[in-house]
């Protein structure tokens, strides 16, 4: 039998290996959770980007209708068949909307260089490759499962070192976890708690912002009709411009709207799969 200094000695080196061990894997998780982390800003800055682009699109189509609706407005003063209200409420449509384009061109500039400043990509390349058609594409939904999560199983790695055995049955550990009388149990039960209700919260928030696009679509589809009967109203004159004025403005108001929900569902989408931990796992060791 060694001595016991001895037995202590190989004790503390499988210890202290088995610990290095543990604080590699645990290191390599965590890596891929800052991985995962900065994949989905990288999403969401992608996401504002196409969200500016497409309301700047909107915003840069306007003019010509609005034009045209001034021209009538001016020609219908000329003639002494409206006052002079009219008219200028088309020219204030466009200048309004001029500043609209301003405010959305500054706004889709910040973002691209958002965009560029967290991929390190040069913004005039950036730019120039949004000026295609959108091909980026979310994978589809899966199951929930914790052991994605690179935050649990850098915890679970770093546990180990204090957890039970490693020969201690599921059942057992499960136990001890609910009893709550270690460390190491609680501080378990208190991540696993916290990423269900991540998730609990990201599901729900999906749901939320589906409903919400799904409003803003219809509403959107209202709003085109009753701009297209303004519009024809108008031209016959049987609808002031007035009238024309508040369509033309929920017109391009809805349309923004709806714009903005698709975005909130690609955010809630990625934040989903976040939670889920789908996406990155670790380079350089494993468990």
């Amino acid at each position: 039998m060694p001595p016991a200094g001895l037995a202590r000695r190989v004790w503390r080196q499988l210890h202290d290996r088995r610990s290095a061990r543990a604080e590699a894997v645990a290191t390599a998780w965590t890596v891929a959770g800052q991985r995962l982390a900065r994949a989905q800003a990288i999403g969401e800055a992608y996401a504002l980007a196409r969200a500016w682009q497409a309301r700047l699109a909107l915003r840069q189509a306007a003019p010509a209708m609005l034009r045209d609706n001034a021209e009538i407005a001016r020609f219908r003063r000329d003639a002494g068949l409206v006052p002079g209200l009219d008219a200028d409420m088309a020219d204030l449509m466009l200048g309004l909307n001029g500043a609209g384009i301003d405010q959305a061109q500054g706004a889709f500039d910040s973002a691209v260089a958002a965009l560029a400043g967290l991929t390190g990509a040069d913004p005039a390349a950036l730019r120039k490759a949004l000026a295609g058609q959108s091909t980026a594409a979310l994978p589809p939904e899966a199951p929930d499962a914790l052991d994605r999560r690179p935050d649990l199983r850098a915890l679970a790695a770093r546990l180990m070192v204090s957890a039970p055995p490693r020969g201690l049955s599921p059942a057992a550990l499960q136990a001890a976890i609910g009893a709550g009388r270690q460390p190491w149990a609680i501080q378990w039960a208190a991540a696993e708690a916290h990423a269900r209700d991540d998730l609990a919260s990201a599901h729900r928030a999906i749901v939320v912002a589906r409903d919400a696009a799904a409003a803003r679509a219809q509403l959107a589809v209202k709003a085109q009709r009753l701009l297209a009967d303004a519009r024809l109203g108008y031209r016959n004159g049987a609808t002031g411009f007035a009238t024309l004025f508040a369509a033309e403005a929920a017109g391009l108001a809805t349309q923004e709207a709806e714009v903005e929900a698709a975005r909130a569902v690609t955010v809630a989408e990625l934040r989903l799969l976040s939670a889920q931990g789908r996406g990155e796992t670790p380079t350089g060791a494993c468990d």
